[in-house]
């Protein structure tokens, strides 16, 4: 019994036959078995529009079996309503939305003879006109046919069409595209330069004629223009130099800075006889006096030539029999306050120029690693000495992660070389309460220890009134007195001279000033020299409870 109404859903679905059409059992068992999905959704179907209408005619004796399953009562089926709306993706192409309500299956007309069942077609006309587009959309037992007017029309091919001009300037060019229905552009300028601009410039390299050639596309197409490009170079006018120099001295040594313009050539007459080639030469004249210096610079345009009076004078103080200055004393006595109170643990950092970049290197490298409550960092540069730490506020670019964990700076205080005695000395004096005020502005909690160290009065004696007077002085004006503020000292001077020992016993020989290679090493001391500062600095520290 269960077949038979299967079989006679299937006959009413397909073949709209009620309980006294005939039909061939046979034919419809057949095709019951082809189609058993189809079969039973239209039995789920009828069951639900039966569970809805009862009182349709079909269903007194299609649910009259309990195999049927159609129950009573239900759920209203709702009408069907069939929609759309279409896109045009090209010029005879169209996508359609389905916009349909309550709808299960659904059957496009294209108008064109093209059916399909697609819920949401893609569909191409095969030619230009208007067509009528139906959606018939099923659900429920109900049908619902929605139409519209479709046109469609081939787009016209735009291919560009390439143009441009062009204006000069010398070896240097102006382009203007002047293409129609390009989309994009290509140059090649015949030299082996391109560009993608629309108006591009471009300077050659030497004059001469270059075919020039635009190339423009779009989706239809592409075109190209070419044109014969002339460039010419003017001469450029005559621009003769102008000579001009500056010099620094030190004692008998000059140094010339060349400030001329427009120079290729540069010959120096340096007064005594002797002469150079070199753009800024230095020179170290025989004896003290004035000297007529000039230089003559030249360019293919022409030359020009600049004198100016030279003064040097010997800085030398009468040496010694021992071949130091007589007016050298022990640096590392009196006056010098070599201790500060005991900084908590933190951070420690050093400043200073050459001598002191030097000397904490080798500190951090040989005795840091050997404190477990605080860690060096060395802020010295070479060459930088006072006016450059206070003129441009190198304190502010010391690099330390947080300025307020530095307990103590060491700070080594020299002057500019070119300073004499008397000028060195007045720029510590005023220039030290400005670096102590830089120093507690961006180090709030650290002490500050400023001290001096300079081996020049040992190698070079005639630098002697330059470093070590300045220094003299700044021991006896401040022994004692308050030029410095408020947790800053005058820490130790680290350099003694040959047999002297300094403030920690230290005694300092030529070898601790020479090159590996032999010579003085100039201001800077050797390898072991700047061992035995780095000892001292680690005698120091301990002295005042750093460890």
């Amino acid at each position: 019994m269960t077949r038979y109404y299967l079989v006679a859903a299937l006959c009413i679905a397909v073949f709209g036959c009620d309980s006294t059409t005939s039909q061939n059992a046979d034919d419809i068992e057949d095709l019951f078995s082809a189609n058993k999905a189809l079969t039973e959704s239209v039995i789920n179907r009828r069951n639900a529009y039966c569970i809805a209408n009862p009182e349709y005619s079909r269903c007194s004796w299609w649910c009259a079996s309990p195999e049927a399953n159609c129950g009573e009562g239900g759920a209203t089926i709702e009408d069907v309503k069939a929609d759309f709306q279409h896109t045009k993706i090209s010029s005879r192409t169209v996508s359609f939305s389905n916009m349909s309500e309550n709808a299960e299956y659904y059957l496009w007309d294209f108008g064109d003879g093209s059916k399909t069942g697609i819920e949401e077609p893609t569909h191409t006309f095969p030619s230009d006109g208007e067509y009528t587009v139906a959606l018939t959309a099923t659900g429920g037992g109900k049908t619902d046919t929605h139409s519209k007017q479709v046109m469609v029309t081939e787009e016209q091919a735009n291919p560009p069409v390439a143009s441009f001009s062009y204006s000069a300037s010398d070896l240097s060019v102006s382009f203007t595209g002047t293409s129609q229905n390009a989309e994009s552009s290509a140059w090649d300028f015949g030299d082996g330069n391109s560009s993608s601009d629309t108006n591009p410039s471009h300077t050659y390299a030497a004059a001469g004629s270059y075919q020039v050639a635009l190339t423009v596309s779009n989706a239809d197409g592409s075109d190209t223009a070419t044109e014969s490009v002339t460039v010419t170079a003017s001469d450029p006018e005559p621009v003769p130099p102008v000579a001009s120099f500056s010099y620094t001295t030190s004692d008998l040594n000059v140094s010339f800075s060349n400030t001329s313009s427009n120079a290729d050539a540069s010959s120096w007459d340096f007064g005594d006889g002797n002469a150079s080639s070199d753009s800024a030469p230095s020179h170290t004249y025989a004896s003290a006096g004035t000297y007529q210096v000039s230089l003559s610079v030249s360019n293919s345009d022409g030359s020009d030539s600049v004198t100016q009076s030279v003064t040097v004078s010997s800085g030398n103080p009468d040496p010694g029999p021992d071949g130091i200055p007589t007016d050298r004393t022990d640096l590392g006595g009196s006056g010098w306050n070599n201790d500060i109170p005991d900084p908590p643990p933190g951070i420690i950092v050093f400043t200073g120029y050459s001598n002191s970049s030097q000397s904490a290197n080798t500190f951090l490298g040989q005795f840091a690693g050997t404190y477990n409550n605080y860690t060096f960092v060395s802020c010295a540069q070479g060459g930088s000495a006072l006016e450059n730490w206070v003129n441009n506020d190198m304190v502010a670019s010391c690099s330390v992660s947080n300025p307020n964990d530095v307990v103590l700076t060491v700070n080594m205080i020299a002057t500019q070389s070119a300073m004499d005695a008397a000028t060195s000395a007045s720029t510590i004096a005023s220039m030290v309460p400005q670096l102590d005020a830089d120093l507690k502005a961006t180090f709030p909690n650290a002490i500050h220890a400023f001290y001096g160290g300079e081996p020049a009065h040992f190698v070079e004696p005639s630098k002697c009134p330059r470093i070590c007077e300045p220094i003299r002085k700044l021991a006896s004006d401040w022994a004692g007195a308050a030029a410095l503020s408020s947790g800053s000292y005058l820490g130790p001077y680290l350099w003694a001279g040959d047999g002297i020992p300094n403030a920690h016993g230290f005694v300092y020989d030529i070898n601790d000033y020479l090159n590996p290679s032999g010579g003085y090493a100039n201001q800077h001391p050797s390898e072991n020299g700047r061992l035995k500062v780095a000892q001292q600095y680690d005698i120091w520290f301990r002295e005042n409870g750093i460890n």
